[in-house]
């Protein structure tokens, strides 16, 4: 009689005896491989780096021991290198922390800043560092991270700029920098980082205007640039972002007219449009009548002529479905007073 037993995935066909001893082999292989796994060290730039961030944030009293890979919020993976002579080792892949500078004095709390060490982290994906009361400025060092794929600075109470360097960084999904003290324009160069999901830079004091190489993000899910100081038209080529689900310009100063490619099928994906509070002028583009995923729609606070539709979130704003019912009642009243507009709403 053939028993069946399943190592690493694969199913195989054995006697009774030969299958348990199979099953012992590969209990004891599993032990050897988590007993060499435990004795594999950092990697030495990283240990160094690691030590010098600890050194940096005054955070000895929660990252303790030798080890970083054991300090709380870092997580570690196993690296093999080489070909024929190859070397494993650990390296750092993400550090997630919360309230850093809290421990700081007040009078030393300016001081509490991210520092250029973190660049140094080369295998670094997950920076999750909201939340923290950091000070300065975002180190342009961060642009080395090149398997960076999440940077959450959120929360804090940086300054200065935007790196124009962080534009580089192909591998990058999801850029959260809301709700800080950054001044300066946004830079075009962010359009570089085509792998860019969610870009958030809400809650700023962000100037200048919108650059239209933002329109090169063709993967953004998610634009937010809520509660800036932002000036001129908003570029008709965003209507480009065709997987675009949220857009976000509230409370700026934007000028001039909505640009139809805006408000139109050529958008499917978009569901919620906040314009409110700006300057723009002249009529809502016809086209807002064929959005059949549009759930929140809001440009109150403008110069803007004739009737302009309000799709509120009466459903709440994580009920998409419902919003958008409500959405396509509200727009079928408006888009009936339209006779250039041929709908089935």
């Amino acid at each position: 009689m053939l028993a069946t037993v399943h190592i690493r995935g694969r199913r195989i066909l054995c006697t009774p005896v030969i299958c348990l001893f199979l099953f012992y082999l590969f209990i004891l292989s599993s032990l050897a491989r988590a007993e060499e796994v435990s004795s594999i060290t950092l990697r030495d730039d990283d240990l160094a780096s690691m030590k010098m961030i600890s050194a940096d944030w005054h955070y000895p009293t929660v990252w303790v021991g030798e080890d970083p890979c054991r300090w709380q919020g870092v997580i570690c993976e196993i690296f093999t290198e080489g070909i024929f002579f190859t070397t494993t080792t650990k390296a750092v892949v993400s550090i997630s922390l919360r309230g850093v500078c809290s421990a700081i004095s007040e009078e030393d709390e300016e001081n509490c800043v991210i520092g250029n060490n973190l660049g140094n982290l080369r295998n670094l994906r997950h920076v999750y560092l909201n939340g923290n009361g950091f000070h300065g400025e975002i180190p342009s060092s961060l642009s080395a991270l090149k398997n960076l794929q999440s940077l959450y600075l959120n929360a804090n109470k940086l300054s200065g700029t935007i790196p124009a360097s962080l534009g580089n960084l192909q591998m990058l999904e999801k850029l959260y920098l809301n709700s800080n003290h950054l001044s300066g324009t946004i830079p075009g160069k962010l359009g570089d980082a085509q792998n860019l999901h969610q870009l958030e830079l809400q809650q700023n004091n962000l100037g200048g205007t919108i650059p239209v190489e933002l329109s090169k993000l063709r993967l953004l899910v998610q634009l937010d640039l809520n509660d800036n100081q932002l000036e001129g038209p908003i570029p008709a080529a965003l209507g480009n972002l065709t997987a675009l689900h949220r857009l976000h310009l509230g409370r700026n100063r934007l000028t001039g007219a909505i640009p139809p490619p805006l408000l139109g099928p050529g958008l499917p994906s978009l569901t919620v449009v906040d314009l409110s509070d700006n300057r723009l002028t002249g009529p809502v583009p016809f086209g807002i009548c064929k959005m059949k995923n549009l759930a929140v729609f809001n440009a109150d606070g403008n110069d803007l002529t004739g009737d302009a539709p309000r799709c509120q979130p009466v459903h709440g704003p994580h009920s998409d479905a419902e919003n958008r019912r409500a959405c396509r009642e509200h727009l079928r009243g408006f888009c009936v007073t339209l006779p250039q507009v041929r709908t089935e709403l």
